[in-house]
């Protein structure tokens, strides 16, 4: 594998994708972001059964890999979503298992598993029952939406330089997708920013989160040793973000973050976010969900409204990829 050995990239463990990805049963956000890691992406596709363990019992399952894509997207994407929405979705699920795979299956905490059920370790994913339980009525019929796209795109993956992509997904922008970079600090020429404008159409693409002054400061308690308490229209000082909107670096009463922190530390739904003091509120004002890096899996759904193949779906979050069946 022609690459060049560079340290693990992680961004504070909480929501994808996988991929930080919004889990949407649960409402948990994923920031846990494995960008490049050494020996990643040389992992094989294959109808072999993997080994996923249960982090409770202990219990290790064997199951395919397609069985296993099919449990993670029943977590992270809307079985709503249209089949080329979630046909996309598979092969990023896919491509994202095979290049973590070589890593992950190494990991001294799996007992010789490949991957695990924790969410801030590996992927968030749903049991039977789990999905009956949210599905209700329609169990039967998301989870054959589900399979027929995962079986439609079986053993597919996305490559750049013969080898499996870390394809990272998230729920939806803020109109533009984030340059890998700029966001997670590696650069990887597949994971640059392009507009996503479909997803100024979500319903939630603006969220705000108010916190009293009061309960603003007492929590800033605990973020740091440097924390000092500054009237409420001094408390905001610095700010970093790239030219797509996404916070890079924010001082807080004298406490810098950096946004993924930010972002899981006041629970905001994206990266993409003002703070300001309105008498007697501190307001963050939150455009997008998720860090934004990779495909908007709701960008997609409205790329397949508008006509465009899985293919084209992710050739256009996914810059110069290609498509390989093992």
């Amino acid at each position: 594998m022609k690459k060049i050995l560079i340290f693990l990239t992680v961004i504070l463990a909480v929501l994808l994708a996988i991929p930080l990805s919004i889990s949407y049963f649960t409402g948990a956000i994923k920031t846990d972001v494995p960008v490049h890691v050494p020996g990643a992406g040389s992992g094989e596709v294959s109808e072999k059964t993997m080994k996923l363990l249960n982090t409770q019992s202990g219990e290790i399952k064997e199951l395919s890999i397609e069985e296993y894509i099919a449990d993670i997207m029943a977590a992270e994407i809307p079985a709503a979503y249209g089949e080329e929405a979630l046909k996309a979705q598979a092969v990023a699920t896919r491509s994202l298992l095979i290049y973590r795979l070589p890593v992950s299956a190494k990991k001294e905490g799996h007992g010789g598993a490949d991957f695990c059920d924790n969410f801030d370790c590996c992927k968030a994913f749903k049991t039977d029952e789990e999905k009956k339980a949210a599905w209700g009525e329609n169990y039967e019929k998301n989870s054959e939406k589900i399979a027929d796209a995962v079986a439609k795109t079986k053993t597919e993956i996305m490559t750049f330089g013969g080898e499996a992509v870390s394809s990272l997904y998230f729920p939806f922008s803020a109109g533009k997708t984030e340059t890998c970079a700029d966001i997670l600090g590696e650069n990887l020429p597949y994971l640059i920013s392009v507009d996503s404008n479909w997803d100024k159409r979500n319903p939630e693409y603006k969220s705000t989160v108010k916190i009293n002054k009061a309960d603003f400061f007492e929590k800033m308690k605990s973020a740091g040793e440097t924390y000092t308490e500054l009237p409420p229209d001094q408390a905001v000082g610095e700010i970093s973000k790239t030219t797509v909107g996404g916070v890079k670096k924010i001082t807080i009463c004298n406490v810098d973050f950096d946004g993924m922190t930010a972002m899981r530390f006041f629970g905001l739904m994206g990266l993409n976010f003002e703070l300001d003091y309105i008498e007697p509120n501190f307001i963050f004002t939150v455009y997008g969900a998720g860090h934004g890096v990779g495909m908007s899996q709701y960008g997609a759904e409205e790329m397949f409204k508008d006509g465009k193949t899985y293919r084209e779906i992710l050739s256009h979050y996914y810059t110069g990829v290609s498509f390989e069946k093992n």
